[in-house]
């Protein structure tokens, strides 16, 4: 879901730049996996190209990747969980009625494109990565070498908590919600298909807003996020970065809601994420062993079948 309303604030205090590639040679660079792959879902494009696609560019950039998955949502995030589903779970049923219609009943040139344009709209609501998208991409980061583990819980979690120690300078991810999490750079795919990048420098964002970090992830769950309540009632971007950089905090709330809104902000910030609790011990074991060896033959054979250009395979050979 992101930060409500903060990617529209950010476009009027300070927009993301366009990447420039060369600035960030020798960097390693964590990236938010799944939320790569449902978007290239939903605008019918190919999540394992998206990410061959991205991982070359990297690679030619001399800047290292590092994949995580999602895990099992944690419980603190089960309400937003089971929203999504249903949302998923409805659109899903009128996608399979439309379907139908359409082949079985003679339709108008206007019926069907009615009908496609809202098939299209519904695929962005339930976009259909399956757990074979997610092999085959692993199988493809094994060919190319590139280090990639699976979270215990979300990976915005493992991902927050590389940064915070410096193992990694950047997250890439289209999810706003990384930005209050302590982490120096979030590189944002601007395009589905990640050919196009922008970059917040969060201490750069932080000095403009005028906000310690600790300030803007109150701000954050001000402006409402996953771990915000559900009976709180969500405030503007500017409205809520005023207030707390003023030194205000909840207002007059219940002691419930207001340990409530404390546990958001922790969470945000992971000020009691523990590696261990993060990742699993068979993925922490494969995160110490680092990236595997590289597979020429595997990763020609992607490159032959998905019909990619022959550049892509010596670039990420590299």
């Amino acid at each position: 879901m992101g930060i409500r309303g903060l990617t529209g604030y950010l476009q009027w205090k300070q927009p993301p730049r366009r990447l420039v590639w060369e600035a960030h040679r020798g960097q390693r660079w964590g990236i938010d996996c799944s939320c790569l792959l449902y978007r290239a879902r939903a605008n019918s494009l190919s999540p394992l190209t998206v990410i061959a696609s991205l991982m070359m560019r990297m690679r030619a950039a001399g800047i290292e990747p590092v994949v995580i998955f999602d895990g099992r949502p944690p419980a603190s995030k089960q309400t937003v969980i089971e929203q999504r589903r249903a949302i998923r779970v409805t659109a899903q049923k009128e996608m399979t009625e439309l379907e139908s219609v359409m082949e079985s009943q003679p339709l108008t040139e206007m019926e069907r494109a009615t009908m496609g344009l809202r098939m299209s709209s519904l695929k962005k609501q339930a976009p259909p990565v399956t757990s074979s998208d997610k092999d085959q991409i692993k199988q493809f980061l094994y060919a190319c070498g590139i280090l990639f583990i699976t979270a215990a819980g979300e990976a915005d979690d493992v991902l927050a908590w590389l940064a915070r120690q410096g193992t990694i300078q950047a997250v890439v991810s289209t999810d706003m919600d990384m930005l209050p999490r302590g982490i120096p750079m979030l590189i944002i795919p601007d395009t589905p298909d990640a050919s196009v990048l922008s970059v917040i420098h969060t201490p750069s964002l932080l000095h403009t807003l005028g906000l310690t970090e600790a300030q803007f992830a109150a701000a954050c769950v001000m402006m409402g996020c996953d771990y915000t309540c559900a009976e709180w009632p969500t405030i503007k971007p500017a409205t809520a970065v005023e207030i707390v950089r003023k030194g205000g905090r909840w207002g007059h709330v219940s002691d419930v809601m207001r340990a409530e809104l404390d546990k958001a902000v922790d969470l945000l910030l992971g000020s009691h994420a523990m590696w261990e609790d993060l990742v699993a011990e068979v993925q922490r074991t494969k995160w110490d062993a680092g990236a595997p060896a590289k597979e020429p033959e595997v990763l020609l054979r992607f490159v032959r079948e998905n019909e990619w250009p022959l550049v892509w395979f010596y670039t990420l050979m590299q």
